[in-house]
């Protein structure tokens, strides 16, 4: 046995241990020739939150390779989506998401290796030391000489060829002595590099990528063209050759769906995806600094997820910040969004067309439609309206509340001219607790006989109303009335608080009633005792006949003064 048939059993051996040979069922495997050591290798494994529960759905997972047990940065990492089963435990095969698999030269060295597995949004769990079986895939260098495969060696001549004819088509002008040296000896050389030679194609345009065409050793022009000169000079446009960008893609398609770029996992099933990468700087072999990414839900439909690394270090993880569900629903920190609009662990800013930077600049939310509005103007308040009136009830950067107007200068106010206002009752604080110095109103119906009672027009609205005057009611009562900031202009009366006077008024009024009613009952009683004398007197003079007597009756009547 050679050294190089040696070479290749103990490499078809070391294949037979590499957990991912005996089954390729990645897209990227299937990329692999049968000739080839499978880059791959099976890794089994159970997800769990951070409440150490099972997860069921499916999650992205990124898995990373690391020189370290703990610290360090990741010498390879992919990113997968997973399906694990209802106990969360789960199968994939490392390397399978990469076109070349696992990277040979991270075992290269024989050093200890350790994998990293870590759930989107969650911090990596702890590091696995790798047992021997991944350290076979070193056995793929076997394959090679020098680090090309066999197909790039061609077998060495006979003793009885020419070099020229071992090396294949030289190029024309090549000697034999040339050739002779190329493949060394005709008795000892091993192996030879192919020599092709120089086609002559016309045709084709300056910047454009060749196209072989059906002529013979004619080329013409594909859609790929290549800037080669001024600032977008290395530019590449695909349909334009005036790229404004490092990749620009066109298409003249009016009233049509313009240029479209697919990407397509042929490995379908439900969990499957594609993603776009983004990386402004990133070092090394780390997870890109965002991406979006799409989710099939094994139903013909995709979820859309958008992902951004944590800041701090590149080996940090991707974390899903927004994800479009497939049916629709938006969540923001919220990977299963239950309504149209689902933010979890956050707030929400709507700052308006001026940012909300300086004052009177407004900030809109719209709900409904557009006449239903909240709506925040910097330095003043925030209120709601429907239907073009607006603010139907303001808050107040003070914290006042109006009702029909955006600057209430008491607690509660309603806009004047606004409409009556209906409640089933209306309780004032009242109690002993908060009270003290408390005395009984004196004079109250002195005073209630200075106030009026009146009716008017409103000169707003022109509404006939009963009531007071609050300038009159304030030389009375002022305790009652509300002013103006400049002290002199009455603003309103407190209508209710008018009912203690009223109440002490009344009282003192009945004392007054119940005191003339004592005096009314003393004089009835001696008008009922001078006409019961008279009768008496009548009655003696009838009896003596002398009822006409004017002296007599005027005597009488002397004695009873």
């Amino acid at each position: 046995m050679t050294r190089k048939q040696a070479l290749s059993a103990l490499l078809v051996l070391c294949c037979l241990a590499v957990p991912g040979v005996a089954q390729q069922d990645a897209p990227a495997a299937a990329t692999l020739s049968n000739s080839s050591v499978p880059m791959l290798s099976k890794f089994n494994g159970t997800l769990t939150d951070i409440n150490s529960k099972p997860i069921t759905t499916v999650s992205g997972v990124t898995f990373s390779l690391y020189a370290e047990a703990e610290g360090g940065a990741a010498l390879w990492m992919e990113t997968q989506n997973v399906q694990p089963d209802k106990n969360g435990r789960y199968s994939v095969t490392l390397g399978s998401s990469k076109s070349t698999g696992l990277p040979a030269d991270v075992f290269a060295s024989g050093q200890a290796r350790w994998l990293g597995v870590q759930v989107s949004g969650q911090a990596e769990y702890p590091r696995m030391l790798l047992m021997s079986v991944p350290y076979a895939l070193k056995a793929a260098d076997a394959a090679t000489i020098g680090g090309l495969p066999p197909s790039a060696f061609m077998l060495a001549p006979k003793a009885n060829e020419e070099a020229g004819e071992v090396a294949g088509e030289v190029n024309e002008n090549a000697t034999a002595s040339k050739a002779e040296a190329l493949a060394g000896s005709k008795q000892d050389a091993t192996i030879t590099y192919k020599a092709v030679k120089t086609p002559s194609t016309p045709g084709g345009t300056l910047g454009y990528m060749p196209l072989w065409t059906t002529s013979p050793n004619i080329i013409g022009n594909s859609n790929l063209f290549q800037s080669t000169s001024g600032s977008n000079s290395g530019f590449v446009g695909l349909g334009t050759s005036s790229p404004l960008s490092l990749l620009q893609l066109a298409a003249n398609n009016p009233g049509k769906l313009g240029p479209s770029l697919t990407l397509m996992n042929t490995g379908g099933t439900a969990g499957a995806g594609v993603s776009v990468d983004f990386d402004g700087y990133n070092l090394g072999t780390a997870a890109p600094e965002a991406r979006i990414q799409s989710f099939d839900d094994g139903n013909y439909s995709s979820s859309l997820v958008f992902q951004t690394k944590i800041p701090g270090a590149a080996s940090n993880a991707l974390v899903e910040r927004m994800r479009i569900a497939d049916y629709g629903y938006v969540g923001i920190n919220n990977n299963n969004p239950s309504y149209p609009l689902d933010i979890g662990g956050g707030d929400a800013m709507v700052r308006g067309a001026d940012n909300f930077q300086q004052a009177y600049d407004i900030a809109d939310l719209y709900v409904g439609d557009v006449n239903h509005v909240i709506r925040a103007e910097n330095a003043v308040g925030i209120g709601i309206g429907a239907y073009g009136q607006f603010p139907g009830v303001f808050v107040a950067d003070g914290g006042n509340v109006g009702i029909h107007t955006t600057q209430p200068v008491h607690v509660f106010q309603v806009a004047q001219g606004t409409g009556p206002a209906f409640a089933d009752g209306w309780s004032t604080y009242s109690s002993r607790r908060w009270k003290t110095n408390i005395h009984e109103l004196h004079g109250a119906l002195e005073k209630v006989q200075h106030l009026r009672g009146v009716s008017y027009d409103m000169k707003e609205g022109g509404q006939h109303q009963i009531g007071v005057i609050a300038e009159e009611v304030g030389a009375v009562v002022p305790e009652v009335v509300t002013w103006e900031k400049n002290g002199k202009d009455a603003a309103g009366v407190d209508y209710a608080r008018l009912t203690a006077l009223l109440i002490e008024a009344t009282k003192e009024q009945q004392k007054l009633i119940q005191k003339q009613q004592k005096q009314l009952k003393v004089q009835q009683a001696k008008i009922a005792n001078l006409t019961t004398q008279v009768s008496t007197i009548q009655a003696a003079l009838y009896r003596n006949g002398q009822q006409n007597s004017p002296v007599l009756s005027a005597s009488l009547i002397g004695q009873h003064k």
